[in-house]
């Protein structure tokens, strides 16, 4: 589904109940919802789509699955490094 939202008002908005093991996420994020699909995809049994309308869709989780990071963390990789990871990438792509 490819939202007809305008960029500048598409969405995510999570909401859950604290006595409830599931959260819900309603998207018009186009992004998010490409995330969520393959998420549903590749994990059935924790991600649902329960519901799509022309504007979004919402989806279920395990809500001990949502995390908040306390700060970002910024990779400084050496070139040497940088050059190993791109060969990995290129040995993986490549099977």
């Amino acid at each position: 589904m490819v939202s007809k939202i305008g960029v500048d008002e598409q969405e995510v908005s999570i909401n859950f109940l604290r006595k409830d093991d599931l959260a819900e996420i309603y998207v018009s994020d186009n992004t998010w919802i490409t995330k969520l699909e393959k998420l549903c995809q590749k994990s059935p049994d924790l991600y649902k789509k329960v519901n799509e309308t022309e504007w979004g869709s919402t989806y279920t989780f395990p809500k001990r699955l949502l995390s908040l990071r306390s700060s970002i963390v910024k990779m400084e990789l050496t070139e040497e490094q940088k050059r190993e990871r791109a060969e990995r990438l290129k040995n993986l792509n490549s099977k």
